[in-house]
């Protein structure tokens, strides 16, 4: 039989593997995965079925960033010690990236969520809806401020309680417990004989320090607004309260909750009795 016959063409291996043309003779140029066989007189290039596998291996290193001088560094040492080792450290490195991205999708199943509830409640009416559990960083605060001060506070607040690179998140973070939409904020505590301010940020459970409290699951009273109204929540939630005097009141910023436009948020006051 010609051995050709026995073999792949790499327009076959191509549609095979979902690896165009170009990048297989790339591979073969950078000694990664070289044809089976090249004809001398057609130059034709053919591949094995094995080789799939290979090709196949390469692509889940492209797809992570490996750089491929390491993958063949590995392949034309032939040193399956060597090999287990390169895809011990790489299969780390995939379990990370891994964790990056469902980070990434509960953040997005966030914002649609939040962009669904849009117009669903009448604005400056009282509603109720349930809310999950709920860990907040807070740091004390003379008076409410603008919305644009609330920013920059929250962001000095956010690098003390990380450091400068609060806000790099790369593949060595720990993502086994994920915030999809952070809620950031102004806390007012009421109590009998005055009123704290807080801006807040909120962070998952692996955070909490003795700056934090948590405010547990439960159907809460709510009102969205287009401006701020912390400093009149107390008759917002007149009714509500039916008396009570200690009690907390958040709000938050929702530039996802706008019927207009994000760069114009709403903001949500959430009623919370302890």
């Amino acid at each position: 039989m010609n051995q050709e016959m026995e073999l792949l063409p790499i327009g076959e291996m191509a549609k095979l593997t979902g690896v165009s043309i170009q990048a297989l003779r790339y591979y073969e140029r950078k000694n990664i995965v070289k044809p089976a066989y090249t004809n001398p007189d057609s130059g034709y290039r053919y591949y094995t079925t094995d080789q799939i596998y290979l090709i196949q291996l390469v692509l889940n290193c492209v797809n992570l960033d490996i750089p491929l001088k390491e993958l063949a560094d590995v392949f034309n040492a032939e040193d399956t010690e060597g090999l287990r080792g390169f895809f011990e450290r790489n299969k780390t490195i995939a379990e990370k990236k891994a964790k990056l991205i469902n980070a990434s999708i509960i953040g997005y199943n966030a914002v649609l969520e939040r962009i669904g509830l849009a117009g669903h409640y009448e604005l400056e009416e009282v509603h109720s809806r349930a809310y999950p559990e709920k860990n907040y960083y807070l740091k004390p605060h003379g008076q409410p401020r603008k919305s644009e001060s609330r920013m920059k506070e929250f962001l000095e607040m956010a690098q003390e309680m990380h450091g400068e690179n609060f806000n790099r998140i790369t593949i060595d973070d720990n993502f086994d417990e994920v915030l999809g939409l952070p809620d950031i904020g102004i806390i007012a505590r009421y109590s009998s004989s005055q009123v704290e301010y807080f801006v807040f940020g909120e962070v998952t459970s692996q955070m909490m320090t003795e700056n934090c409290i948590t405010l547990p699951a439960g159907e809460y009273f709510f009102r969205q607004d287009k401006v701020s109204k912390i400093e009149d929540a107390h008759e917002v939630f007149m009714e509500q309260l039916n008396g009570a005097e200690n009690f907390w009141i958040i709000e938050t910023e929702e530039p996802f909750l706008s019927r207009t436009k994000i760069s114009r948020p709403m903001f949500e006051l959430r009623l919370v009795v302890m």
